[in-house]
């Protein structure tokens, strides 16, 4: 019991020795520089809302041309090596003057102008053919009502004795 209790003071003894070092070596040693941590109100003076930033760039990327492409393609094509033989595929591919076709740059606004012009002339056609079909369904009605106005006419005539022959 008494060997517990003096165990226990040794204990905290050396803890206490070990905290008393600790706390001496902390403050024998040179003050290092000291780090300022700006206050929020002291950054809050600073407008941001003035700050706009850049619009990203549109890059455009050059695209390989047809003539790069096939010559590309001459290397991609397996040769006869495997036992295939493709002269049958080579001789029933167009040549390439037949499928070239010109180089031709555009942008984004020319792009977007044909794009909307090709639309409007769908939607213009369109509104056409539809008022196209409902004159031509005027004017079945109208000759439908015409030969309604005939027809009950002549059935008058003759319901009335008009149509016989004395």
């Amino acid at each position: 019991m008494f060997g517990d209790a003096k165990a226990e003071d040794d204990n905290k003894s050396n803890s206490g020795k070990q905290r008393r070092s600790a706390q001496s070596a902390f403050e024998s040693s040179t003050p290092t520089e000291i780090l300022f941590i700006p206050d929020l109100d002291e950054e809050a003076e600073e407008d941001i809302t003035a700050q706009v930033a850049a619009a990203p760039k549109n890059n455009t990327k050059r695209l390989q041309g047809l003539s790069e492409l096939e010559r590309d393609l001459k290397y991609t094509i397996p040769s006869s090596d495997n036992g295939i033989d493709l002269t049958p595929l080579a001789s029933t591919l167009a040549p390439a003057q037949i499928t070239k076709e010109g180089e031709e740059r555009w942008t984004f606004d020319s792009l977007l102008l044909e794009v909307t012009h090709s639309i409007n002339e769908k939607e213009a056609l369109k509104a056409l053919q539809e008022e196209q079909a409902a004159a031509a369904v005027a004017q079945r009605k109208k000759d439908m009502k015409n030969e309604e106005e005939a027809l009950a006419k002549i059935s008058l005539k003759v319901v009335s004795g008009d149509g016989k022959d004395d």
